[in-house]
C-alpha cells in the first residue's frame, strides 16, 4: 500500500537514542513512497511535534500529506506550512 510499517518507524527512532519519535529522513521517506506530489519536502521533528514545509499540488494531497505523517506513531501533532499550487477550500480537522 505504499504505507511503512510502524514498527520500521520504530527501530529507526531507537537509533537515534529516542523511542518513540520517527526520524526526518524516515517520515520524508514516508511522503515520497506516497507520491503525493509534494515538491521540495523539508521535515524538522521536535519531540512529538512534526513541520511540514514544501508545495503540494492541491489542498488534497496537502491534506493526505498531513494525515500520513499524524498517524505515524510518535507524532501528536503536525504543523503543515504547506503551500498550495492550487486555490482549495481548506479542510478543518478536528
Amino acid at each position: 500500500t505504499g504505507l511503512m510499517e510502524r514498527g520500521q518507524y520504530h527501530r529507526e527512532a531507537e537509533r537515534q537514542g529516542d523511542e518513540t519519535a520517527p526520524t526526518e529522513q524516515a517520515l520524508r521517506e514516508h511522503l515520497e513512497r506516497l507520491n503525493l506530489g509534494i515538491k521540495n519536502p523539508e521535515i524538522r521533528v521536535d519531540g512529538d511535534q512534526v513541520t511540514i514545509k514544501g508545495e503540494a499540488p492541491s489542498q488534497e494531497a496537502l491534506e493526505k500529506a498531513v494525515l500520513a505523517v499524524g498517524n505515524v506513531e510518535g507524532v501528536q501533532q503536525v504543523n503543515a506550512e504547506l503551500k498550495t499550487a492550487t486555490q482549495e477550500r481548506q479542510a478543518e480537522f478536528y
